[in-house]
């Protein structure tokens, strides 16, 4: 039985990243036709902060893909600072600018750290 459901939550967790990519797909898709217009009209500079927002937006999904399928302590950090890096395309007071800086520099000092100890551990053994 319980062969059975680790099998069940295996596959499903491919079904969700397989459709998860076929949205990512189709929006990135739709967003190089939202950009043909844009350079058309003239108004790419005007929509920049949109353009990046969903660019950071699909790369976040991106990861999650990666998150679902590997699993990896160093994937959920680096999805923390794409969404933190997508909101502060948006932040107009310094005081949430200053604030997100600091947790994107306080989260790559982790990943850092994390990163360093785990080898300290492969030259250890």
């Amino acid at each position: 039985m319980n062969r059975i459901l680790h099998y069940i939550f295996k596959w499903s967790e491919w079904l969700i990243a397989t459709l998860l990519f076929a949205v990512i797909l189709f929006s990135f898709i739709e967003m190089i036709m939202v950009l043909g217009d844009n350079v058309q009209q003239h108004s790419l500079i005007n929509n920049y902060k949109m353009i990046l927002s969903e660019v950071l937006l699909l790369a976040v999904g991106l990861e999650l893909i990666l998150l679902i399928i590997r699993k990896d302590v160093y994937l959920v950090i680096d999805i923390l600072i794409l969404a933190i890096s997508r909101k502060l395309i948006f932040y107009e007071e310094s005081v949430d600018m200053l604030i997100s800086v600091f947790a994107i520099l306080l989260l790559l000092l982790f990943k850092y750290l994390i990163q360093r100890g785990n080898k300290q551990k492969r030259s250890d053994a």
